[in-house]
């Protein structure tokens, strides 16, 4: 396990231009910062001498990676009265949160932001599985939550395949069949990162990020510059705080000297981290099995490379995404018997794990095309029989939109509602 330096805040700004330091840095609370990667590279003032002596060394770049795990949690501790909305990361006025959500939607290739509604009664269509109530500001292939009407279980969340405003009322197709029906008045959006091809997140607004990194004493204090996450993971452990790490690429490294710790504590205005539970892991559209599992693992699959160029103070212009190959990992209770025929026949159907106790603090992961890709060989569970599932997010066209701004025909979606 490698060291960590004693890095006790972590801010975080967007950058207008790539690896100029941010104009504003917001603290972004970690549980987790992991330096240990950042190097100044060396190589040795070599040449012909009279002795066996070494030599001095010549600085090179500063770069490397910046690990950061994250508790999962919501962006707002009430209710929401209206569609959520965000701050491009490199404004004066982005939050935390903005920061944070971009940073995923960079890392997925986009993200979008919209959907509310509390103007007519919301309700259910079984033929094709959906939802009915007002949908014009909210789009296909993003995630839906509605309320249930059940103490146990009071919101659900779902994800829209097509709308129909020609209807009375609107007409929301749903991926899977829901546990409890639609019902109630108001219908909520989300904050919700998608898969694209490239970077299209980056195309318009916040092209990298600095991070300001702050330990116990005052040299503790570096600034990572042009910093993308070239990796992203979630960890859902059953009736447990979910995480999220992200790993940074760092095009460049600045050490001060001064202005690190001692540091004063910082407020927190997100919802306290809440366990998953209960949650709904399901598989399958029109008849969706519920699994049961002990934890969910996820895997973007993030491979995003560095520009090489001499424009640079430490020889990165720049990030370019290669693949993204999304998976999940799961063990799971071999009461479910179909996941031997899925692997076989290379089965795709749709997989979603959501949970959380009120719009604002509502998350999911989506993969709606999701295939078996290794033999689910039965492994032991405390004395049960489990099948070790691995999913990945194949081709999806199941769903009726357009755009690239929108999550459409994503393989893979993570939303925060």
């Amino acid at each position: 396990m490698p060291v960590r330096y004693p890095i006790q805040q972590l801010d975080i700004g967007g950058e207008s231009t790539f690896g100029t330091a941010a104009g504003t840095f917001r603290y972004l609370r970690a549980m987790v910062v992991d330096i240990a990667d950042l190097t100044k590279q060396v190589v040795r003032d070599e040449h012909a001498r009279q002795g066996d002596y070494e030599v001095a060394r010549l600085m090179q770049a500063y770069r490397g990676t910046v690990t950061t795990r994250h508790y999962l949690h919501g962006f707002n501790t009430s209710i929401p009265s209206s569609a959520p909305t965000q701050t491009s990361a490199e404004d004066a006025g982005a939050s935390a949160f903005d920061n944070l959500i971009q940073a995923i939607g960079s890392a997925f290739g986009n993200v979008h932001v919209g959907g509310h509604s509390a103007a007519d009664t919301v309700g259910y269509d079984a033929s094709p599985p959906g939802i009915t109530g007002v949908l014009s500001s909210f789009v296909p292939g993003q995630a839906i939550a509605w309320a249930t009407a059940v103490t146990a279980w009071p919101y659900e969340v779902g994800w829209l395949k097509a709308i129909n405003t020609g209807a009375t009322p609107d007409e929301g197709a749903l991926l899977q069949v829901p546990r409890v029906q639609p019902q109630g008045d108001t219908i909520w959006g989300a904050h919700t990162a998608f898969i694209r091809d490239g970077d299209p997140f980056h195309d318009g607004a916040c092209k990298s990020w600095s991070l300001r990194l702050r330990g116990e004493a005052a040299d503790h204090y570096y600034v990572a510059l042009g910093c993308r996450p070239i990796g992203f993971k979630v960890s859902i452990p059953s009736a447990k705080q979910a995480t999220i790490e992200i790993t940074w690429g760092v095009a460049h490294v600045t050490r001060a000297g001064s202005g690190g710790g001692p540091l004063t504590a910082q407020s927190w205005a997100y919802p306290v981290p809440a366990a998953a539970a209960p949650w709904r892991v399901a598989l399958g559209d029109s008849s969706p099995i519920e699994l049961q599992v002990a934890s969910v693992e996820f895997d973007l699959g993030l491979t995003r490379n560095a520009i090489e160029g001499g424009a640079s103070q430490s020889g990165v212009e720049g990030w370019y995404t290669a693949t993204r190959v999304p998976t999940v990992t799961m063990s799971v209770f071999r009461t479910y018997s179909r996941e031997i025929a899925d692997f076989a026949a290379q089965t795709g159907r749709p997989w979603t794990v959501h949970y959380g106790s009120q719009p604002g603090d509502l998350f999911s992961l989506c993969l709606p095309n999701a295939r078996v890709v290794e033999d689910p060989k039965p492994t032991d569970g405390n004395g049960a029989v489990m099948s070790q599932l691995k999913l990945e997010g194949h081709y999806y066209a199941g769903d009726t939109g357009s755009l690239a701004t929108t999550p459409y025909n994503s393989p893979a979606r993570m939303a925060f509602l």
